[in-house]
């Protein structure tokens, strides 16, 4: 507070600087903070850093500068660009010059306190001729013997010993010692059975099974074999009721003309014979018996030989899986394929059914442009080049 007490009016002992009603303390604008005669007293230092003092402390409990506003904090002076910062050294980790590991190792490193470790030698086991392991091992010189080819001596075979302690001891035939068994007892005569049960009347199963009464009801569908024509009931043909049989796919009898084989309705798929993961006899459908006139459907094969120079075209009709048990319409080759290993030519076969149901096949090497087309003139077939 900013103020002065009258002359004469306060004791130097009893004065407080806080209490201003009980005393005459007069303050003034331009005055202290305190007033001048007691500013000095360590009582009033003591009292006032205990229990009047804010001391204002950062987050990690460090004291902050005695005033925290923006108008009293010194300005700091800003570095230019690409100007270095200068940081005092001290006992931080790498000494307040950087924060990077690989610069930290560049400063002289002070010698370590502790001794380097001292080896101690260990003499390693002698070498002798009792083993095989070591480098310096030195087989026994033998003379060579008259009429041995290796030079090395010969010795006879030993002889087993008299008693062996097991007979499991060795697997040899001649070490095995055979132990005294008991004779063996003949079979003897098999003594007679009893015959079954159900041959000598001595089971209660058939014989005294009674049977149950079963309600036996046709269903109503039920239509009873009737050896008679006409059901019994007449002789006239055009009284008796006619039953519809089931549909069934008309045989390949189809037109043949100048522009192909006309195939009959309905029909069933066409397809080729091919070789698949080297099983032979597998049918490959081109054209669905689902699929709408016109229709053209194609398919690019290989070859299953090296070096193979032709290749047969089995036109097939069919809807089985197996080429054998299909129709076969007509077939034609296409030559001189040029030599290469196999899946590697490509034959590009092509099937064309026309609106009127007439057939066209069309086979051509994509690599050499050579083709053949099959068509039905009357009952031979053309090939066209």
């Amino acid at each position: 507070m900013k103020g002065t007490f009258a002359p004469g009016t306060t004791k130097r002992k009893t004065v407080n600087m806080y209490d201003t009603q009980s005393s005459t303390f007069q303050p003034r604008p331009e005055g202290p903070f305190e007033a001048e005669h007691i500013t000095d007293q360590p009582a009033a230092h003591e009292h006032f850093d205990t229990t009047r003092e804010i001391k204002l402390k950062d987050p990690k409990g460090m004291d902050l500068p005695a005033t925290s506003y923006v108008e009293h904090y010194p300005p700091k002076t800003a570095l230019l660009p690409g100007e270095p910062l200068e940081l005092a050294s001290g006992g931080v980790p790498f000494t307040a010059t950087s924060t990077y590991d690989n610069e930290f190792w560049n400063k002289p490193r002070a010698a370590r306190p502790v001794e380097p470790l001292t080896y101690t030698h260990r003499p390693g086991p002698m070498i002798t001729r009792d083993t095989t392991n070591q480098d310096t091992y030195k087989p026994f010189e033998m003379a060579p013997q008259p009429g041995s080819m290796t030079g090395r001596p010969t010795r006879n075979a030993t002889a087993p010993p008299p008693a062996m302690p097991s007979i499991y001891d060795t697997t040899y035939r001649a070490h095995y010692i055979p132990k005294e068994g008991e004779p063996r007892v003949g079979p003897g005569t098999i003594p007679p059975k009893d015959p079954l049960p159900w041959l000598n009347d001595g089971t209660t199963y058939r014989n005294d099974y009674a049977p149950k009464g079963l309600a036996l009801l046709a269903p109503a569908d039920y239509d009873p074999y009737n050896p008679f024509p006409f059901g019994g009931t007449t002789e006239y043909r055009a009284e008796y009721p006619v039953k519809e049989a089931d549909p069934q796919l008309p045989p390949l009898t189809g037109v043949r003309s100048r522009e192909g084989l006309e195939l009959p309705l309905p029909r069933r798929s066409l397809g080729v014979e091919f070789v698949h993961k080297g099983v032979s006899d597998r049918y490959f459908v081109l054209i669905p018996r689902t699929l709408d006139v016109p229709c053209s459907a194609r398919q690019v094969f290989t070859t299953v030989h090296d070096n193979q120079e032709q290749a047969c075209i089995l036109i097939l009709y069919g809807d089985d899986p197996v080429a054998s048990n299909n129709t076969l319409l007509g077939q034609f080759d296409i030559v001189n394929i040029p030599p290469a290993p196999k899946d590697v030519p490509r034959i590009e076969v092509t099937f064309h059914l026309s609106r009127d149901m007439f057939l066209t096949v069309e086979a051509r090497d994509l690599d050499t442009a050579r083709h053949k087309r099959w068509l039905q003139r009357g009952d031979i077939v053309v090939l066209r080049q």
